[in-house]
């Protein structure tokens, strides 16, 4: 039986490898499908041997995607909604296939060594290619920034998108920040080439500065702050980490008063107002939930939606906004509102399991894998409260592959007895199942999913009028 395990699980981890790049690009359907769909059944098989599947977490995970797959069928932008659904398949392609992958403690400290380097690779590829024009706040930076294009791609004829995905320094300053927590465990374990890996955080450290990302600074200081408490009893661990987070502080303190009140007011009107836009989108994608709460218009069909039928008040463009800046609001956008739930109770599941599992944990180094894990989930969450890292983004594989990670972290935690579907989070997939079955009942006597479905055909046709 073990050695059937470890062929399904090589033939899942081979499968995923070819898919996961191809459904993010994506290209190739017709062979990235069925590789995601072997990768998959492969690596169930090989967990439900194990008998870790399926657990409470697999309930949220079930729901993203279903959600997901209903709102690419009904669409009203097809070609948004497909790429994004298979962007979201390979993410839950690399959750499932590292899950089934990683079987011991090793197998989850030298995978999270990977996921730093990873970082690494993000932060060195994103320091050439990112849009530099775009990061800059503080007025006093202004010089430094002008002298990155001579030796970065980000220059006219280049090629490279000016706004983009990949060039967007806001974005490259998200994924930074959540996978920053995973780079300090790597750090501070006390493990060997510590320099190296403190030589690595403080590079991504710094790219995630450059990126001038407000909310991934405060993302990233929470993570960190949360990761020095759970790991407080190595003194090693919160010394250095303390350390750190001083030396970051004190270099965005320089950045913000060295130039005098004018500079800080400036940057304080430049924060207000994307603020204030970033309030504008919430407040759209609210109603457009209202209108749409059980099955949506269509997963990323945002700004399709804002454009043709919810124009600015004042008259203020938004079409070139891609989502609501809030992943959760997204997420309730693309899928109404059991979608929305399915994205909440996913992090907080992926959140709770390793940061309790290293809360308990006796062991040092194994607390200290266990809270970067964990912490890198919390900024997750704290970066898309006002912005939107969606579990269907580009890169977002490499934050499923985290998620897998940390739960597969918890099933190995003290004597190894614990498991994902622990009290807390069984009862967190109960109580989704009922409100979720409560919801669709009820939307189905009242006629509300009726009147959901014509609107949505309704605005299927307003679109091909508005474009």
């Amino acid at each position: 039986m073990r050695r059937v395990t470890h062929i399904l699980t090589a033939v899942s981890a081979g499968c995923a490898l070819i898919a996961i790049p191809l459904l993010s690009v994506p290209a190739l359907p017709a062979l990235a499908l069925p590789l995601a769909g072997a990768a998959l059944v492969c690596a169930w098989v090989a967990l439900w041997q194990e008998k870790i599947f399926p657990a409470a977490p697999d309930v949220f995970v079930g729901g993203v995607a279903l959600t997901a797959l209903i709102a690419t069928l009904i669409t009203i932008a097809p070609d948004l909604s497909r790429n994004r659904f298979l962007s979201l398949l390979g993410g839950i392609v690399a959750y499932y296939a590292v899950l089934a992958l990683v079987k011991t403690r090793r197998d989850v400290t030298r995978a999270s060594i990977g996921i730093a380097l990873i970082a690494g690779g993000i932060a060195f590829v994103g320091f050439f290619i990112a849009d530099w024009t775009q990061a800059v706040i503080f007025p006093i930076t202004r010089p430094f920034y002008d002298a990155l294009p001579h030796f970065s791609l980000a220059v006219p004829g280049s090629g490279v998108p000016r706004v983009s995905e990949f060039a967007s320094p806001r974005l490259i300053g998200g994924f930074l920040a959540v996978l920053l927590p995973v780079c300090a465990a790597a750090a501070f374990d006390g493990r060997k080439k510590r320099g190296f890996f403190v030589a690595l955080a403080a590079g991504v450290t710094l790219v995630m500065l450059l990126t001038q990302t407000i909310l991934a600074w405060g993302a990233a200081a929470l993570a960190l702050a949360v990761f020095v408490a759970l790991a407080r009893r190595s003194r090693r661990v919160t010394r250095r980490a303390g350390m750190a987070l001083a030396a970051g502080a004190a270099a965005i303190s320089l950045i913000a008063l060295l130039p005098g009140a004018r500079a800080l007011g400036d940057a304080a009107i430049d924060l207000s107002n994307r603020v204030f836009a970033h309030t504008d989108m919430l407040r759209l994608a609210a109603q457009i939930t209202r209108d749409a709460p059980i099955i949506s218009n269509g997963l990323n069909t945002f700004p399709v939606v804002v454009t043709c039928f919810y124009p600015h008040p004042a008259g203020r463009d938004i079409s070139f906004y891609p989502h609501a800046h809030n992943a959760f609001a997204q997420a309730a956008v693309d899928g109404g509102l059991i979608g929305m739930a399915c994205a909440i109770g996913l992090v907080v599941c992926m959140a709770a399991l390793p940061l309790a599992a290293a809360r308990r944990e006796p062991d040092a180094a194994w607390r200290v894998t266990l809270a970067g894990l964990g912490c890198a989930v919390i900024a997750y969450i704290g970066f898309n409260i006002f912005d939107g890292l969606v579990l269907g983004n580009k890169l977002i594989a490499v934050v499923w592959a985290v998620f897998a990670l940390g739960q597969r972290g918890a099933t190995l935690a003290g004597d190894g007895a614990t498991r994902p579907s622990g009290r807390f989070t069984r009862w967190l997939a109960i109580l989704f199942l009922a409100g979720a079955l409560a919801l669709l009942a009820y939307a189905a006597l009242s006629g509300a999913l009726a009147q959901n479905m014509a609107l949505v055909q309704c605005r299927a046709s307003g679109v091909c009028a508005c474009n």
